[in-house]
């Protein structure tokens, strides 16, 4: 599962809140930025020059969507290569990130070390056709199912916006930020 931050273009980088949630899923990190001219991903499994990197690059490009992934594996080894987000298909300019646990059709062989997520993104996603088409979203919405979230990040220059939130409704907004969470693993324990 783990917690999926978006930032839209403006909104505000809470480093506290990041290192929490890093703090509950320990699995890897990984973020994206899309700029106008290009699509920035990072991945590490170690969360602090992972931040550093982040707040560096968010600070550059405030002005750009952005997403941040703390992992915790539930389906898939926990290696560099599971670490959200993944570019969906063969497409350089989309990525993707997600937080939940997708259909059971996405079982992996036994020697397939790749997580749900990166299995949906290099084939099932695809089938939807372009996350772009708003009617292709709301299929992998059905498809994903309540409690499922993604996030996915365009450079794509056709692309109506750079940033799209799909099952928005099972996260929530954070008023003071304006960043949008898949969960409450980022704020403070009462």
């Amino acid at each position: 599962m783990g917690l999926l931050s978006y930032l839209p273009a403006d909104a505000l980088l809470n480093q506290d809140d990041l290192q929490r949630a890093a703090h509950r899923h320990r699995d890897g990190y990984g973020f994206a930025i899309a700029t106008r001219e290009r699509l920035i991903v990072r991945h590490n499994l170690s969360f602090a020059p992972l931040l550093r990197d982040f707040a560096v690059l968010r600070a550059e490009y405030v002005d750009a969507p952005a997403l941040f992934h703390c992992r915790s594996a539930t389906r898939g080894p926990v290696t560099l290569g599971n670490c959200h987000p993944f570019h969906l298909g063969g497409d350089r300019h989309t990525v993707i990130a997600h937080s939940g646990t997708l259909p059971r059709g996405l079982r992996r062989s036994r020697h397939d070390e790749r997580s749900d997520t990166r299995i949906a993104a290099e084939g099932r996603l695809v089938r939807f056709g372009s996350m772009l088409n708003q009617g292709n979203r709301v299929r992998a919405e059905r498809w994903m199912g309540p409690g499922n979230t993604m996030v996915v990040l365009t450079s794509n220059r056709e692309a109506a916006h750079r940033g799209y939130l799909l099952n928005a409704g099972s996260g929530h907004w954070d008023t003071h930020t304006g960043t949008w969470h898949s969960g409450t693993s980022y704020l403070p324990e009462p």
